[in-house]
């Protein structure tokens, strides 16, 4: 008949030891309270990452390439009045439109309502840019010509994708009279919302009203 073997005690007090060392020394431990360092380290990194492709690519912060299609970039539109001019006047002098801060938007459309034009009148409509609202330029390609007998047309000028943060409207007018009814211009698609209606600017958006009591 065999003996039992003698019974052996663990060395678990040493044991604990050695794993509580390598814990708060080189494992999972030393790991932990080394994270909030490493997180600031990366935080850094990651910022100083995004301001050099800020530097190096000039189209970043700048109005999105795709245009708003959905029914929400109709409420997001901001309609303003662009013109600083009395409404209904006619004359021969030049108009220069109100400033545009197109900042964040994804276009900006201008609209020009004209009223009687006497016959022999030149008359022109285009869109000036600007970088800083102080020295502007004309957009390539944006001079329309509004013909003597155009009388109560409407004309548009359609910025999509502005390179300019300030945009403003100009009306040439020479030789005989010209009226401008209105010139009206209102910002769509923008990047940020929700954007706030000029004080002169009040109406309503509806979404694919019913028949009914309006």
């Amino acid at each position: 008949m065999c003996a039992a073997a003698p019974h052996i005690t663990p060395p678990i007090a040493a044991f604990v030891t050695a794993a509580n060392t390598l814990w708060q020394t080189g494992g999972a431990g030393y790991a932990a309270t080394q994270l909030p360092t490493k997180i600031a380290q990366y935080k850094t990194q990651i910022e100083a990452s995004a301001a050099n492709n800020f530097a190096k690519w000039k189209v970043l912060g700048t109005p999105t390439h795709l245009v708003c299609s959905s029914t929400d970039e109709f409420a997001l539109r901001q309609l303003l009045q662009s013109q600083t001019l009395i409404l209904g006047a006619a004359g021969t002098t030049d108009i220069t439109g109100a400033t545009c801060d197109c900042q964040r938007a994804g276009g900006l459309q201008i609209e020009v309502v004209m009223g009687a034009i006497v016959a022999g009148a030149v008359t022109t409509i285009k869109a000036q840019g600007s970088d800083d609202d102080s020295t502007y330029a004309d957009l390539a390609g944006t001079a329309q010509t509004v013909a003597d007998d155009a009388d109560n047309k409407v004309f548009y000028v359609d910025i999509v994708r502005p390179l300019h943060r300030y945009l403003k409207l100009i009306v040439a007018r020479a030789t005989q009279n010209a009226t401008v009814g209105a010139a009206l211009a209102h910002k769509y698609g923008p990047i940020k919302a929700p954007v706030t209606q000029g004080t002169n600017v009040s109406g309503e958006t509806h979404y694919s009203p019913a028949a009914g009591t309006a």
